[in-house]
């Protein structure tokens, strides 16, 4: 599972690796119902993911941040 989840973030980005932690977040929040954990975790992924957009745009005015750095703060605090 660790080969695969690096080799989908290497792919992809940093942004990937958000949307892999979203469900085990939302679990621990919603519960093991599968119904009730499917749409919440794509409410919340799209909600967390457009936050860290509007974080990368506007924290520092005149420059932009990488939003995968925005992703990896908010990622690996939940990973550890």
């Amino acid at each position: 599972m660790a080969f695969l989840i690096g080799a989908s973030v290497s792919a992809v980005g940093s942004i990937a690796f958000l949307g892999l932690l979203v469900p085990h977040i939302v679990r621990i929040l919603v519960g093991p119902a599968h119904r009730r954990l499917l749409s919440f975790s794509a409410i919340i992924g799209a909600t967390l993911l457009l936050l860290a957009d509007l974080l990368a745009r506007t924290l520092f005015e005149p420059h932009e941040i990488p939003l995968g750095l925005i992703t990896s703060l908010i990622g690996a605090p939940a990973l550890i």
